[in-house]
């Protein structure tokens, strides 16, 4: 197959009959055929029996299926993700391409004018007014309230652009129905500057209207708590247990190379740093993920009320009791019905829509970075409504000074075992994922949550971030 750089990636919603009408049409009148088909099913209907043709595989078929219908947005931050090649040519199920000599020259487009996202195949049949700008025919920006930056209608664009967004989802969350997040993505990416060019005929037209999804609301999304233990003062000078690292063992740390500086007894300053950086992100996702920071009562009794993202729960303040913590946390969100709970250090950088993305298809009991059956606690663990209502009911008495450890141990009682998720990452021997200073090639790709990180590294590594989108 000659070398395109094109992945075709097409969204489907147990409408097979059209799917099948679709694919056939495309590859009948496709002028460049893709190296690859991604083929992603927001439902939970097998796979239809006319892909198992020899034909498909020779095309390069990759089938993804979500399992139950999410939306369209999550299968395509899904389906992007797996995309192989530079240019996507993205489709929903129910399209009939009616001409051709249309890849090439949407190719060309697009390598010519970077400010093109996609190129569309309508024509002037009624689906956006068109205007010329520049030299070319593109749909008028901002029409009928914030159309012209993006549509899901069939298209090329370069998976650079959607990569440099980090997610649709981190912009318009998962779960949501009808138009409103398409619109919102379009004027978003207007704001940036992009346009979507048209090649001023009618080379497709929709054939599944009356059977159109975006009218069908969707099932609700798990509710996730994400819970930090926190503290009003770090007290590890405190810690009881004869085979935990005692902070007056400062030297034995030193010397399994962890320098000096991890376990400091004083004031708490990381969740200023919490604040400021990743929390922010979880606006978008805000009907259906709570982040609270859950404090313990000091000898002295509490020093203030708690603010609204705080819990002040009815245990010892210091790391000893870190395990009796997590037992309440588990507790408060048994009681408030969470579905699933996300446990992370106060020290814990995360990319919450790289989190919500990850549980909204893997629905795991128990899951994080897998340390010989334990989830470790720094890069942080997942826990469904069955995990956490098992640590609230049976981890009253903690036999094991780390908390992980504790968890594991419960959950093993009850035939629940670690499942690994390669994008939690600890620092390893260095402790300091990034080491004393931000170093942006630190962080591999996909890189979901990161343990441990500095207030002030944490504060430089959310501003990179930030201005890679922003480029």
């Amino acid at each position: 197959m000659p070398n395109t750089n094109i992945s075709l990636v097409v969204t489907s919603c147990a409408r097979h009959d059209l799917l099948q009408q679709t694919l056939g049409s495309f590859y009948l009148r496709t002028d460049l055929e893709p190296q690859e088909l991604i083929i992603i099913e927001d439902s939970d209907a097998p796979m239809p029996g006319f892909l198992n043709d020899f034909i498909w595989r020779q095309r390069g078929l990759r089938w993804f299926s979500n399992e139950r219908r999410i939306g369209q947005i999550y299968a395509i931050d899904r389906a992007y993700r797996e995309a192989r090649y530079d240019f996507v040519f993205h489709c929903e199920d129910d399209w009939l391409f009616l001409e051709g000599n249309f890849m090439a020259k949407s190719k060309a487009l697009l390598e010519a004018h970077p400010h093109v996202l996609q190129v569309s195949l309508r024509g002037n049949t009624g689906w956006h007014a068109l205007i010329e700008e520049d030299g070319l025919l593109i749909a008028e920006p901002y029409w009928r309230g914030g159309w012209g930056g993006i549509s899901f209608n069939p298209g090329l664009r370069r998976r650079a652009d959607y990569l440099k967004l980090g997610s649709y989802g981190k912009h318009v969350s998962y779960g949501t129905s009808g138009l409103g997040h398409e619109l919102h993505l379009s004027k978003l990416l207007l704001d940036e500057g992009y346009r979507i060019a048209d090649l001023g005929r009618e080379i497709v037209t929709h054939i599944g209207g009356a059977r159109s999804m975006a009218v069908k609301p969707l099932p609700s999304m798990p509710k996730l708590l994400i819970a930090v233990p926190a503290c009003f003062k770090f007290e590890y000078g405190r810690w009881e247990s004869g085979d935990s690292p005692h902070f007056n063992r400062a030297t034995a740390w030193e010397q399994q190379g962890y320098g000096t500086g991890i376990h400091v007894s004083g004031e708490n300053d990381r969740i200023s740093a919490i604040r400021e950086t990743w929390a922010r992100d979880i606006e978008p996702f805000k009907d259906y993920v709570t982040l609270k920071f859950f404090y313990g009562k000091p000898s002295a009794g509490y020093p203030r009320e708690p603010l609204p993202d705080e819990v002040f729960l009815d245990v010892p303040d210091d790391y000893a009791s870190l395990p009796l913590k997590t037992v309440a946390i588990c507790r408060w969100a048994n009681e408030r019905e969470y579905d699933f709970l996300f446990k992370g250090d106060d020290d814990t950088a995360v990319h919450v829509d790289r989190l919500v993305f990850e549980l909204s298809h893997t629905l795991m009991d128990y899951a994080g970075c897998d340390h010989h059956g334990v989830c470790t606690g720094g890069p942080g663990y997942f826990l469904s409504r069955r995990a956490f209502r098992l640590i609230a009911t049976q981890g009253g008495s903690p036999d094991h000074w780390a908390e992980d450890v504790w968890v594991s141990k419960v959950l093993s009682r009850n035939n629940i075992y670690a499942m690994n998720l390669p994008g939690h990452r600890p620092g390893y021997s260095n402790h300091w994922f990034f080491g004393e200073k931000f170093d942006p090639t630190a962080e591999p790709p996909q890189t979901v949550t990161m343990h441990a990180v500095q207030p002030d590294v944490m504060r430089a590594w959310y501003r990179h971030k930030e201005n890679q989108n922003a480029d």
